[in-house]
């Protein structure tokens, strides 16, 4: 766009954040590729932000690309985000080679066939499901197609874009909270996707981390709860239409090392 004098208005189009998911801090100790795949488009970086000028109005597929934490490919429409603050925050799941930090809660395992081949790209999920993992609480019901929620508790360190898992009080299925941007000053949270259950005020949500296999089929979760020293967590995974879980007892500082999980 061109103004009276011929000159080109730089017109902000995107903004991208990243979020180490262990740290929940801005990745230090790895400089991820971002761009978007089909524009010339070359972003400016700073302080942690990707800037993307004069975009035309549409869909794009951002990738974002690193040595240290796994590649992610995001759709995102800029017709959905807000011209005044289009901002994205990716949050970056670490690859087995991330660094052991000695306050971390790490799982090291792998996922083989019954022959031993490594099963590459399995997704892998982990809820802290013991009180230590609870980051916040229900402030008012949620109801079934809700778009945003109302959090209690220690808010303040919640992040945008940050997933925190939520069941009923019978249910074994966890239902995930993508909590896409905070409200103004208030604790109230737009959801990427609706609520798709109901639940009542009070209700807990957990620290939730993810992972994937590599090309051996081995994994490393990472779980950061600096006030804790043990923990319980709910691994997850699905295989062809199979679902397994299973539970886990960490403790602060001592990688888990399991045995591969044969499937």
């Amino acid at each position: 766009m061109r103004n009276e004098l011929g000159y080109v208005r730089q017109q902000l189009s995107l903004v991208v954040t990243l979020v180490d998911g262990y740290t929940k801090l801005p990745p230090k100790r790895s400089l991820p590729q971002v761009y978007l795949e089909g524009t010339p488009v070359v972003p400016m970086r700073r302080d942690n932000a990707y800037y993307f000028m004069n975009l035309q109005r549409g869909p794009y597929k951002l990738h974002v690309q690193s040595d240290m934490y796994w590649n992610q490919v995001v759709e995102i429409d800029l017709n959905e985000l807000s011209p005044i603050h289009p901002v994205v925050p990716i949050w970056l799941a670490p690859k087995p080679n991330y660094p052991e930090d000695p306050l971390a809660f790490i799982v090291r395992s792998s996922i083989r066939e019954a022959s031993g081949k490594g099963l590459e790209g399995v997704s892998v999920e982990a809820v802290v499901t013991s009180m230590e993992g609870v980051r916040a609480r229900l402030g008012r019901d949620g109801r079934t197609g809700d778009e945003t929620i109302l959090l209690s508790g220690a808010v303040q360190a919640i992040a945008d874009g940050e997933t925190l898992a939520v069941r009923q009080e019978a249910a074994s299925e966890w239902e995930l909270a993508v909590l896409e941007a905070r409200l103004g000053n208030t604790n109230e949270f737009t959801l990427h996707n609706p609520l798709q259950s109901a639940y009542p005020q009070g209700t807990k949500l957990h620290s939730y981390t993810h992972t994937m296999t590599d090309h051996h089929g081995d994994f490393a979760l990472y779980i950061s709860l600096s006030k804790a020293k043990k923990i319980t967590a709910q691994l997850r995974f699905s295989i062809r239409e199979r679902v397994f879980h299973k539970e886990v007892t960490l403790e602060q500082g001592k990688p888990l090392l399991q045995d591969a999980i044969v499937v």
